[in-house]
């Protein structure tokens, strides 16, 4: 039943539609903790955006000890890696900056 001068709005359904698809990750170039309390050092890892800090990674591209930054990379898996998409965060990628791996990346 209607009112006299009122539209009748039809009632909204909701349909859940599956599809099968492949699903985007992601790629993340971070740091991953270890060592002992108060005396951390970090591998800078390649993992996907949705893993937790500690989880198992895709590559291990380099490390970093920050008490007496010393830093190790490993520059061509580093390139590839950012070339299929990876992200940098900001602490890896000051990291990367000042170890001039950035214009590298720039000049290919």
């Amino acid at each position: 039943m209607t009112i006299p001068g009122s539209v009748a709005i039809p009632p909204y359904h909701v349909e859940t539609i599956r599809k099968e698809s492949s699903v985007l990750v992601m790629l993340k170039l971070r740091l991953k903790r270890f060592g002992k309390k108060r005396e951390a050092s970090y591998r800078i890892v390649v993992a996907q955006s949705t893993t937790r800090r500690d989880g198992r990674p895709l590559a291990e591209v380099g490390f970093y000890n920050p008490r007496s930054d010393e830093v190790r990379l490993d520059v061509p898996k580093i390139l590839d890696w950012m070339k299929k998409g990876a992200q940098p965060t900001d602490t890896v990628r000051d990291i990367l900056f000042k170890n001039n791996v950035l214009e590298q990346l720039k000049a290919e």
